[in-house]
């Protein structure tokens, strides 16, 4: 219901404040949503997953009447209401830029001539360190600009030609920041689906020429747009490394001066870039590995982590054998997991960890209870499994699970996207494992060479390993 699923996203903060809007008179007069609000709180219904009944809502906010179904859904309704007016005011708690401004159009329409001036002034003064300045600072620049020019106390604008530049100046830093954040979002999707999409982005060209042109200007006084240009750069020209080492130097100065929002976007476009060069070049994971300890320092999921990006912590950090890090890491934050999907990935993470100590029955044990809620859940259980049954010489087992993921590739290959080549060449490799010939040393070494020359494969270092003979099964 939209009701308890608006409930559920607040903060434990945030809902003893719901209670304070729902007993001001301002805000609500009726007493039924205050006994509504009293009945949610004290079944500490924000902190765990049990459903409500509506039944026993009704008894409590009715007591002494007999049940209305259309009684309580008008109940539902009503308090609904009055809970998205009291998100909409935590939100716009958090711009204190468009409260200033709804409150100097305030002073304006009503000719409060000295505050008006006072506030105009202070919103003029108000630069904001440079590291701040985003799309939303120049859209809030512009704002301030047309709020100057449409004043009618003309004797505040001393220079007209300086507003109409720094009006047009800040809508093309809006245009540029915006088009770049768009190309980003786009070629991203694109690598995700592994198709070349063309896409047709009116005057990318151009704002990618100007900045490579200003590009010291840039970097000086509109640092995010240039981060933001470097990470296209890595995402349009993969194989000219010159862009990401370029934004991984100038990111490490300055990170500690990036708000977590702007770090996190970052970091992260630091980190899928290296993702997809780790089959190229090995040093890359090393790479991930330090991204993810650096956004971990700077609080990245103190509050909530997603699904994949816990899992994809943990399996990198097994894969630099830096075990003492992924049971840290595990231990500290599976609990901010998004409650849908944490059983499964508590599950999954520690079946890698349980492989990863040689312990195959556990892992197994682990992935039999992933439900497979989603595609990737599924396939990152699958290979797991399979590499179990591998190292158990377990072969049949192993190529049943082989046949069955290869047909689950092929029925989902438009939703996997990019990575169902990576993950149909890892079945292919485990089955030329399974019938190598260890005796042939011609053999041996022109499978490990296949796998070597690879690029888009999964679980290509265990393959290598595999391959190699060493750590063979037991």
């Amino acid at each position: 219901m939209k009701l308890f699923d608006i409930i559920r996203s607040l903060s434990n903060n945030e809902f003893k404040r719901l209670g304070e809007f729902v007993t001001s008179p301002y805000f609500n007069k009726n007493k039924n949503l205050i006994s509504l609000y009293k009945y949610l709180y004290t079944t500490n219904f924000t902190n765990n997953n049990h459903s409500i009944s509506k039944r026993d809502v009704y008894d409590y906010v009715f007591p002494s009447e007999k049940y209305n179904d259309t009684k309580i859904r008008l109940l539902f309704s009503n308090f609904t209401k009055l809970l998205e007016k009291y998100v909409s005011l935590i939100q716009n708690e958090k711009d204190i830029f468009n409260r200033k401004i709804q409150l100097l159009d305030y002073y304006r329409e009503r000719s409060v001539n000295k505050p008006y001036l006072s506030l105009l002034q202070e919103l003029k003064d108000t630069k904001g360190d440079v590291f701040t300045r985003n799309n939303t600072y120049y859209y809030n620049r512009i704002i301030l600009e047309r709020e100057i020019l449409e004043s009618k106390i003309f004797d505040i604008v001393l220079n007209l030609d300086n507003s109409y530049k720094a009006i047009s100046t800040n809508h093309d830093l809006y245009f540029i920041v915006s088009k770049l954040q768009i190309a980003i979002f786009m070629y991203n999707h694109s690598l995700f689906l592994n198709e070349d999409l063309k896409f047709d982005i009116w005057a990318l060209d151009a704002i990618i020429k100007y900045i490579s042109e200003n590009k010291k200007e840039i970097r000086k006084d509109h640092p995010l747009i240039y981060m933001d240009y470097l990470c296209l750069m890595m995402l349009t020209r993969p194989d000219e490394e010159i862009y990401y080492f370029e934004l991984k130097k100038y990111f490490e100065k300055n990170s500690n001066k990036l708000r977590l929002i702007e770090y996190y976007h970052i970091a992260n476009e630091v980190k899928n870039y290296c993702i997809r060069k780790i089959n190229y070049s090995p040093r890359f994971n090393n790479e991930t590995s330090k991204i993810s300890k650096a956004l971990e320092m700077r609080g990245a999921y103190n509050d909530s982590i997603n699904h994949i990006d816990f899992f994809n912590i943990i399996q990198h950090g097994l894969n630099m054998k830096d075990m003492a890090w992924v049971e840290y890491f595990f231990a500290k934050y599976k609990s901010k997991l998004e409650p849908k999907y944490r059983p499964d990935i508590e599950n999954i993470s520690e079946a890698y960890i349980y492989f990863y100590k040689k312990e195959y029955e556990k892992a197994l044990q682990r992935l039999q209870k992933v439900s497979y809620q989603n595609i990737h859940l599924y396939l990152m259980t699958k290979v797991l499994t399979i590499r179990s049954y591998y190292e158990l010489k377990e072969n049949e087992s192993c190529l049943y699970t082989i046949d069955a993921m290869k047909h689950f590739i092929k029925r989902h290959e438009d939703k996997i996207g990019y990575y169902h080549i990576h993950f149909t060449k890892f079945l292919l490799f485990v089955k030329k494992l399974i019938n190598l010939n260890r005796s042939s040393k011609t053999d041996v070494d022109i499978l490990k060479k296949e796998i070597l020359t690879e690029k888009d494969i999964a679980s290509k270092d265990w393959l290598l390993l595999k391959a190699s003979g060493s750590n063979r099964r037991r």
